[in-house]
């Protein structure tokens, strides 16, 4: 599970909710309030695919994606994850793919397997 800031506390939650299931997560701009020890931006690597993290608030992501798109590309990353807007988005630009699940009410499902990726968004519930 990947928690992209605000409210880390609810990874944490996720954490002891489901022990079995590695939980990683970005700090957002409201998580001062809780003293989160979680990093601004983190890359992971998946089976040699990067995804990169933040909660996009650092690169201005309400204005657009092109600051964070850009640094994406320059760190070699193939997904892209944000938040922030509050809003759900997928789009492929250039070589990274960026992603933002939006809301509490909808998520992005991403499969990496053998260096390979997919990813599609969708509401809870359905």
């Amino acid at each position: 599970i990947l928690h992209l800031g605000d409210m880390s506390d609810d990874a944490d939650e996720l954490y002891y909710m489901y022990p079995r299931i590695n939980v990683v997560g970005v700090r957002g701009n409201c998580d001062w309030q809780t003293l989160s020890p979680a990093p601004l931006e983190r890359m992971l690597d998946i089976e040699g695919v990067k995804i990169l993290m933040c909660h996009g608030h650092a690169y201005s992501v309400k204005k657009g994606i092109g600051a964070y798109s850009a640094v994406a590309g320059v760190k070699g990353a193939h997904i892209a994850l944000f938040g922030h807007t509050h809003v759900a988005f997928m789009e492929q630009i250039g070589d990274v793919l960026l992603v933002n699940p939006g809301t509490v009410s909808t998520y992005a499902w991403i499969e990496v397997d053998g260096g390979k990726f997919s990813a599609t968004l969708h509401k809870v519930g359905e």
